[in-house]
């Protein structure tokens, strides 16, 4: 502690079992407060962060780190301010969603005139709210800007489709808006020995955070 100043130079703490190691400072300057962290959030357990409801349907683990700056004559002014970039590393992560394999299914039986295509819109929702997908291990840009975290791209290729997703947290609203893209195909067969190309699906998740459980996927 000093006249206008406040300084944590060493931080360490457990939040849900992750391991939480940083420093930060608030100045005291005519125009606000200057506020300036580093921090990093280690072994976090995804599945500890969902929602009671949710959590069977999470898995994996993520590492965080981030180190920003910003002024701000509120709170809320040197949240919307704050400015900064950092990482998120992820490692076997399994999550509620669209599942490619599951979508693909769908495609072939559309395309065998199993399933009526005019029923695709409920179909594609409830597999949104029943199926799980998988990402493969990746490390993610993290750019905290205008009051908002936006995660960079995270994507995964396998037996012929992809998918990736682009996520935004809302610091402000503690909001989320979440984009799945995924590009089903379908494989080979006897019937159709050459299938064209399916196009993209989109599924959108866009809601607050203390209400993941409720957001329906659209």
């Amino acid at each position: 502690l000093q006249p206008g100043r406040v300084s944590i130079a060493d931080l360490a703490a457990r939040l849900r079992g992750a391991g939480l190691e940083g420093s930060a400072s608030f100045l005291q300057e005519p125009a606000g407060v200057l506020f300036q962290a580093k921090a990093v959030l280690k072994s976090i357990a995804i599945a500890r962060f969902a929602p009671a409801a949710l959590k069977p349907r999470f898995a994996g683990s993520a590492h965080l780190s981030a180190d920003v700056s910003g002024r701000g004559l509120s709170p809320r002014a040197l949240a919307a301010a704050v400015r900064g970039k950092g990482e998120v590393r992820l490692s076997s992560v399994k999550m509620p969603g669209l599942a490619p394999a599951e979508l693909t299914e769908l495609a072939r039986l559309i395309v065998a005139g199993e399933s009526d295509p005019k029923d695709i819109g409920n179909q594609l929702e409830e597999l949104a709210r029943a199926g799980t997908v998988r990402l493969s291990n990746a490390r993610l840009p993290l750019t905290i800007t205008d009051g908002a975290a936006k995660f960079g791209v995270a994507s995964r290729e396998q037996d012929g489709f992809r998918l990736e997703n682009r996520t935004t947290v809302d610091i402000l609203r503690w909001a989320v808006d979440s984009e799945w893209r995924i590009w089903p195909r379908l494989m080979p067969t006897v019937d159709l020995p050459d299938p064209k190309p399916l196009p993209e699906v989109v599924v959108v998740h866009t809601g607050p955070l203390r209400a993941l459980s409720a957001v329906e996927p659209r």
